[in-house]
């Protein structure tokens, strides 16, 4: 059976993964002080690091192929790719417990691959507007601080310096891109 390589995206012409939106949702569940998040909110979370793991794992694969073959953090890259497929392929399993027990295993190697991802890539300058507003637009979606809503159904103003952070990138990245 023929094997192919998998390129990245970037070289592919799209838009390379967010890891900082990808590391804000493991947060969300490794956080030292993370709660564990209702049913609903577990299951879009899951959704989210399968999605996220989908998406980073076929890169870090193929930066990893791009190194020496006797190259140790080729090795452990692609070690990890191989646990984030075998995580993808398995099942939650049965029970809250059991389906939050999964979801932690995802981040886990979610949060390694981005470690992975972020070694493998060469630094890169500031993002443009639209890339910072994307990644603010991700995180308000994942972040339970961000959606919170008060008893009338509007935003609650829970602080969230993640969103402050981001919110900030995005104005600088808008500031530049008018200067210049």
């Amino acid at each position: 059976m023929a094997q192919r390589t998998a390129q990245p995206r970037a070289a592919a012409g799209s838009c390379p993964p967010d890891v900082t939106v990808m590391r804000e949702t493991v947060r969300l569940l490794l956080a030292p002080d993370a709660a564990a998040p209702p049913p609903a909110e577990l299951d879009a979370l899951t959704a989210v690091l399968r999605g996220h793991l989908a998406v980073l794992a076929p890169d870090v694969a193929a930066l990893a192929a791009r190194l020496p073959e006797d190259d140790v953090p080729r090795y452990c890259a692609l070690a990890c790719v191989g646990e984030a497929g075998g995580k993808l392929r398995a099942g939650p399993g049965t029970g809250q417990d059991a389906a939050l027990r999964y979801a932690h295993k995802l981040a886990r190697s979610l949060a390694a691959l981005c470690d992975h991802y972020v070694s493998l890539t060469p630094p890169c300058d500031e993002p443009d507007p639209d890339t910072a507003y994307r990644r603010l637009l991700e995180h308000g979606a994942a972040c339970a601080s961000c959606r919170a809503v008060d008893e009338t159904g509007r935003n609650a103003g829970v602080s969230c310096g993640t969103r402050d952070h981001l919110h900030d990138a995005y104005r600088k990245a808008r500031s530049a891109a008018c200067t210049a």
